[in-house]
């Protein structure tokens, strides 16, 4: 059985080494920080349960009402060309 376990981390190692092979795991962390920062801001808004006032991907990543405002936020772990482009792109679909 042991062997199994090796030629795993083995195989494992070798596959982590290829350029292109951490999308999963870049994923997931995206997708913490979005969860971390809604959550964050849900604590921070102190929602009533009858009037909730922050929503988790409702049109976009998190959405909060200030006021009278409705605050449409996109959630970014890193900031790269292509995401800014995608996030815009998604806001201005949006308004």
């Amino acid at each position: 059985m042991d062997d199994i376990w090796n030629d795993f981390r083995k195989l494992a190692r070798d596959w982590q080494d290829r350029p292109g092979t951490d999308g999963g795991i870049a994923a997931l962390s995206g997708f913490s920080f979005q969860l971390t920062a809604s959550l964050l801001e849900m604590i921070r808004s102190q929602p009533n349960p009858d009037h909730p006032s922050t929503f988790i991907e409702h049109l976009s990543d998190l959405v909060t009402r200030e006021g009278t405002q409705i605050v449409v936020t996109q959630a970014k772990r890193t900031l790269r060309g292509a995401s800014l482009r995608d996030a815009a792109s998604e806001l201005f679909g949006i308004y």
